[in-house]
């Protein structure tokens, strides 16, 4: 999904003078077009999905291996209990994670003039 690129009004938030507009940068107090990060919104989406992705296949991998496991009757079982126990939860909040950020940056991810302190 391409989402679109934010664009400012021409004046910078702080000191309030004219920047161009194709300027990211206001050359009169140094503060930055973008987000408090310095990610644009394609690049928090595209975090998010790599999140979601990570979470899929680690839960997959668990399962299968915890089936397997339960399958052979093996003593691993033991183990791929106490994986799923602790990294299931991962993978959900990875997952979980992930999906916020692909809202957040669809939706209300702040973009304006930011100066660090």
């Amino acid at each position: 999904m391409k989402l679109p690129e934010d664009k400012h009004l021409g004046q910078c938030d702080h000191c309030k003078t004219e920047v161009p507009l194709d300027a990211v940068v206001c050359a009169a107090c140094g503060a930055r077009w973008g987000s408090s990060t310095g990610r644009t919104r394609q690049q928090v989406y595209e975090m998010g999905k790599v999140k979601v992705k990570m979470g899929l296949i680690g839960g997959a991998f668990f399962a299968v291996f915890f089936a397997i496991t339960i399958y052979f009757e093996s003593g691993w079982m033991l183990l791929s209990m106490a994986l799923g126990f602790l990294a299931g939860p991962i993978c959900v909040g990875w997952i979980i994670g992930g999906l916020l950020s692909m809202r957040k940056a669809k939706t209300n991810l702040s973009i304006q003039w930011w100066r660090q302190s």
